[in-house]
């Protein structure tokens, strides 16, 4: 059995649709494969159903231990802890691709915090 976990809402508010197709569209051709998918909500607590795969679109960090634990028992990790992780911190992200020798612009990552702080940072810039 193969189960699809979906992403909180919080995580992509103006995405939730859309996040819901692509999961849906993905258990919906392994299902015509001949699988067993399982869809579950990331905010519901991940039952131990005894998976043999995991396909993951979650950023909750409690998804993604169990999704590590998961990983360190041998099952199958679509989208891994380490990968949504590496994924979610841009800066990181850049890094690893700069030291993979992948050409990419200039990254600046900037912590968001509070209501003016997306515009704060060109605030400071010199003129």
């Amino acid at each position: 059995m193969i189960l699809a976990i979906g992403r909180a809402e919080r995580y992509s508010p103006n995405s939730v649709e859309k996040d819901a197709a692509i999961l849906r569209s993905v258990s919906d051709v392994l299902a015509q494969e001949g699988f067993d998918v399982r869809t579950v909500a990331e905010e519901a607590e991940i039952p131990h159903v005894g998976a043999s795969a995991y396909i993951s679109m979650g950023r909750n960090e409690s998804t993604l231990r169990r999704l590590a634990a998961e990983e360190a028992r041998g099952r199958v990790v679509i989208n891994t802890a380490a990968s949504v992780r590496l994924c979610c911190h841009r800066g990181k992200l850049a890094k690893v691709l700069r030291d993979g020798g992948v050409r990419s612009p200039a990254t600046k990552a900037i912590m968001a915090i509070g209501s003016n702080a997306p515009t704060a940072w060109l605030r400071a810039m010199p003129t």
